[in-house]
Parts: structure tokens; sequence; C-alpha cells
């Protein structure tokens, strides 16, 4: 049995040491040309010499380098929880745009099916950058206290998926959670990103920034999301382009100055998320649209469709309306049993709740259910129900 037990401990320190022997140390400006999986470690990637360019017109003088960067098409890079940090916070970016220094944590240029997973990117001015790629993911990993999260710069058909992304820093500056759309002065719609899927990320920033940055981009579809604690949860500069993207079943709440922000001219149709209440007022309150003005004193444009939205937060929430508030299709002035329980609803009301509604003591009824004479009479409101429908 003893010889036994050696063996297995042998074959187990063996197995175990193959499969570090595997992992790649990463190192800064690394170009990955194969599936890799990052020995698990904290990485600082902050060189002493930035590679920087001097411009003429505007006067910056601008430093950029990526520290994780792709060399092939269908990559799959499993940080495998490996940490990385960048130069951002720790060369006085946080006066950007005064010193523009743009670091990436991980980029993607001119790649398709790449997959980044398991990663902890932190203190970079953007920690996942997709740029001019299509059908890559994003997905299962942690970003902190980057100017951007991950941004999907004219790309399309991306996925980014159940990321945490927050700040946790006490530095002011308008950072994002995720940016989708374009980069620079000049719009133009071949070029922009589309047709993308945000889904099911978490986003709390310390009450600063924005939660999910929409600039001149159309056709995505962001759902399942958390997005809290921010400036701004989503913002919407779509100008003429963009007003068909798919914003649904996302919860965005506690958000400091607006739950949603639009600056665009197009309706937009924000129906079935949770907005931390279920009260009309203020949730119309925390969307600055047509004939609103936010905290700036600029003035918002386009109208913001919340109706129906859900009762509770995702995936727990009923789709529900102001005039429905428990969603039984009875209106609430009418409606003399919100929130119905139990299987049978008549006239908005469960059987059991009938039961409790109807006065009086009888326990024949109450252990049989509703006859049809009680429901007769309930839905009729005649006899004892007469009061109820005053």
């Amino acid at each position: 049995m003893k010889k036994i037990l050696l063996l297995v401990s042998i074959f187990f320190v063996l197995s175990l040491s193959s499969v570090y022997a595997e992992c790649v140390v990463p190192t800064n400006g690394m170009i990955i040309t194969e599936d890799t999986t990052l020995c698990p470690g904290t990485y600082y990637f902050c060189p002493e010499e930035l590679p920087c360019i001097d411009y003429d017109y505007p006067p910056w003088f601008i430093c950029s380098y990526s520290s994780i960067n792709f060399g092939e098409d269908n990559i799959v890079l499993d940080c495998n929880g490996a940490e990385i940090h960048g130069c951002h916070k720790y060369l006085g970016s946080n006066s950007w745009p005064y010193l523009p220094i743009y670091d990436n944590g991980i980029e993607i240029t001119d790649k398709s099916g790449v997959t980044i997973k398991n990663c902890v990117i932190k203190d970079y001015f953007m920690g996942v950058l997709v740029n001019h790629s299509d059908n890559n993911i994003v997905r299962d990993n942690t970003l902190t206290d980057n100017f951007k999260g991950i941004f999907f710069r004219n790309s399309s058909y991306n996925k980014a998926i159940n990321n945490f992304i927050n700040y946790v820093s006490t530095v002011e500056f308008p950072h994002q959670g995720i940016r989708l759309g374009y980069s620079g002065y000049i719009v133009d719609k071949n070029i922009t990103s589309t047709n993308n899927q945000i889904l099911n990320n978490t986003i709390n920033f310390n009450n600063k920034g924005y939660g999910i940055f929409l600039i001149a981009t159309y056709d995505n579809v962001i759902l399942g999301n958390n997005i809290s604690n921010t400036h701004f949860g989503v913002y919407s500069l779509d100008m003429w382009m963009s007003n068909k993207n798919v914003i649904s079943y996302n919860n965005i709440y506690n958000n400091k100055y607006q739950n949603f922000w639009s600056e665009s001219y197009t309706e937009k149709d924000l129906i079935n998320n949770w907005w931390g209440t279920t009260n009309c007022s203020l949730i119309d309150e925390k969307i600055c649209d047509k004939g609103d003005y936010d905290v700036f004193g600029g003035e918002c444009r386009g109208e913001v469709i919340f109706e129906p939205f859900l009762n509770a937060p995702y995936p727990f929430g009923k789709s529900v309306s102001c005039n429905d508030l428990d969603g039984d299709g009875v209106p609430n002035s009418e409606d003399k049993c919100p929130n119905t329980i139990g299987e049978q609803l008549v006239y908005g009301c469960s059987c059991e709740q009938i039961l409790k509604l109807k006065p009086g003591e009888d326990t024949a009824t109450n252990r049989e259910g509703c006859s049809k004479g009680i429901v007769e009479v309930f839905t009729k409101g005649i006899g004892w129900a007469k009061d109820l429908f005053g």
C-alpha cells in the first residue's frame, strides 16, 4: 500500500511540474503566435524608456506601448490568473490629456479568432484594446484602475463576456468601463464598431466615469450587465448613425448622475432593464433624454423608452409597466392583488389571494379552494366583493 501511495505521489508531483513547465512567464511587449498559458504571478510592465513620438500638431509628446500582443489569428491566451500592471498610474497619466501615455495591457490589432481569458489587468490606459479586429472574445477577466477597461475600436462581431471592471483609485478623471465605437475626430460608418456583444459584465467605478460608453456604434447587443456606482451608467453619443443597439435585461442603477445619458437625435428603446426602483418618476429622473439637461448644463437629445422595465434585478425581475407594476395584465387602479402569487389568476389575483380578500371564516372554502361561484362574485364585483371595487 505504501508503494502505491508513493507512486501516486510521484506521479502527481511530476504532473504538476509538467503543468507549470508549460506555462509562459510574460515579458513586456511580447508577441504571442500560438495558444499560450501564462504562469501565475504579478508582473510590472513599466519600462524605464517609453517609445514616444513628438508631434508638431497638436503639440503633444505621445508615448505608446502594449504589454501583450498577437502575431497570428485564432489564438487563446489564458492568463491563468496572472496579474499585469502598466505605467499609467505611476507616470502621472492621471492628468490626461496633458501627459498622454497610451499604455495598453493586451492589444489585438488586425486579428480574428483570438480569445483572452482569466487575466488581471491593472493601471493601464486601456486594459484590453481590440483594434480593427473582428470575431474575438474577451472573457472572465478582472480589469482594475484602467482609463478604459475594454475598448472595441473600429471592430465588429466581438464579445466581452463576464468581465469584472472596477476602479478603486481616488483620482478623478473620465474613465470608461467598456467603450464601443471609433477613435478620432472623423466619423466613418464603414470603420466604426458594430454587431458586438457585451454580456454579463460587472462594472463598478466608485462613483466615477462611464460604465459603458457608446460613440457612433450600432447593431450591438448589451445584455445581462451590472452597471452601478459610476457617474453615468450608459452614455450614448450616437451622432447620425446609431439607433439599433439592443440594451435590455441589464441592471443599471445607483449611478451618481444618470443611469442613461443620451446625446443622440434618435429614439432609444431601453426596455426590460432594472433601474434600481419601480418608481417611474425616479427612473425617468435618472435618464437624461430629450428636454433634459445634464449636470454640466448640456442638453440631452433623443427620446428614451424605458417601459416595460424589470421590477427586480435581472435575472429575477419580471417585465412590468408604470400602469401595471406587478405585470399581471390588470391596471394598478383596478388591481386588488398586487404581486400576485400562485398559478390561478383571476382579475389579477390568485385563488389564494381571493380567499384572503373574502370576508368571514369559511373553513370549507379555504380547504377546497375557489368555487365557480366565488370566482364569479369576485370578477363581477358583486355581493361580498362589491366594496373591494369601490
